[in-house]
């Protein structure tokens, strides 16, 4: 049974959590890009955004972005968190070779969902 996520406001501690879970869980840009892009981003979310940069770049970049739109990116921001809060893969290649390291990112995303215990009100899906 998963749980629906609603953020009424979404708090600069609750961005930068997120943040913190998708360097935390991502090593290469272009995944990364490929993650946010599928959370029902659009072009206009993704503008100037390219491997060039940082990944801290890229979701800088990202977050402003959302924040252009006159909703702020909240469906975005709620798929982000829904995925990362459901995310398992700590098995692959990155995190076996040392270069994620997968306790940093589970404790980062158990500090996301606290986070979201306080800030949102968490409702059972009836299946």
């Amino acid at each position: 049974m998963k749980e629906k996520i609603f953020v009424s406001k979404l708090t600069q501690d609750v961005k930068n959590s997120v943040k913190d879970c998708l360097l935390s869980i991502f090593y290469r840009k272009s995944d990364l890009i490929n993650f946010i892009e599928s959370c029902g981003s659009t072009t206009s979310d993704l503008a100037e955004i390219n491997t060039s940069m940082t990944k801290s770049q890229i979701v800088d970049s990202y977050f402003c972005n959302l924040n252009k739109r006159l909703d702020c990116g909240t469906a975005q921001y709620h798929s982000l968190m829904r995925q990362i809060i459901d995310w398992s893969d700590f098995d692959s290649y990155w995190f076996r070779n040392g270069s994620l390291n997968p306790d940093y990112a589970q404790s980062r995303i158990e500090n996301l969902k606290k986070l979201l215990g306080k800030k949102t009100k968490i409702e059972e899906l009836k299946t």
